[in-house]
């Protein structure tokens, strides 16, 4: 088959929209459709001369995404192990170019996997502050914007703050110089808190901004006491091969004392 990969699924609700909408109307669009990662339309532009120039353009963007998490991987993993073993850092990002797979058929997972590469990029460039003994503040900087468009790509990639954190405590500068606990701890909180700051005001801004979305999207407290038993019944009804769900509308399900799940293409 080779790269005829035609979009299937969503990824031709995002083609309809980037033709029904160009320009900046596109991201509005979004924006009053879902109000979140406001992001990821801008992505979709940056590379709509390549969707639209060929049928299967968003599948080679796709594996254009592909190369971007092996060279994010391969240096984080260089980094953090001071170059010692390049071999297996080179062995890692070749491992994340072609052992991809997902159960997903369409290629909407590559603006996802966009944010995780800009993460794994943010870690990369925290570790290089911590090696130049915290002189090359620059890599800090350029950290926190890397860990912000993550960020606005795609919301759950917020975990960038304990890998700083960790890495802040742990991580020794290679000279004679004694490593004390409570000094190292003192500067990994803080650093992990300038992240937690960016991420505070960023969920801030998205809560101001954002307008009334669909059901589907909503967080409900009270579902909270019905997660495990809703788990079983999501389990039971695959099994059964009645409903594909996720939890949350599984959740819903249960608590209603529903037959049967609710049909997901109504609810999106």
């Amino acid at each position: 088959m080779g790269f005829h990969v035609h979009p299937l699924g969503e990824d031709r609700v995002w083609i309809r929209m980037m033709a029904n909408y160009p320009g900046f109307e596109m991201d509005r669009q979004w924006w009053s459709l879902a109000s979140r990662n406001p992001l990821a339309p801008w992505w979709y532009q940056a590379f709509s001369s390549l969707i639209f120039r060929l049928p299967e353009g968003l599948y080679l963007v796709r594996k254009l995404v592909d190369l971007f998490l092996a060279v994010s991987v391969y240096l984080l993993v260089d980094q953090v192990s001071r170059a010692r073993i390049p071999k297996f850092a080179c062995a890692c990002g070749v491992l994340v170019l072609f052992w991809n797979f997902s159960a997903y058929v369409e290629q909407i997972l590559w603006v996802t996997l966009i944010a995780f590469g800009l993460s794994i990029l943010s870690v990369y460039f925290y570790c290089r502050y911590l090696d130049s003994g915290r002189a090359a503040a620059e890599y800090f900087v350029v950290s926190l914007l890397l860990f912000f468009m993550a960020l606005a790509t795609y919301s759950i990639q917020c975990g960038v703050p304990i890998a700083v954190f960790l890495l802040g405590l742990f991580r020794r500068q290679e000279t004679t110089r004694a490593w004390r606990l409570s000094s190292a701890a003192f500067t990994a909180t803080k650093d992990a808190f300038l992240f937690c700051v960016l991420l505070v005001l960023f969920l801030q801004i998205w809560i101001t901004t954002s307008g009334p979305t669909s059901s589907y999207f909503h967080l409900d407290p009270g579902l909270y006491p019905f997660t495990i038993p809703a788990l079983a019944f999501l389990v039971s009804c695959g099994k059964r091969g009645r409903c594909h769900h996720p939890v949350l509308l599984a959740l819903r399900c249960y608590r209603k004392k529903r037959s049967d799940c609710v049909n997901y293409r109504n609810v999106r």
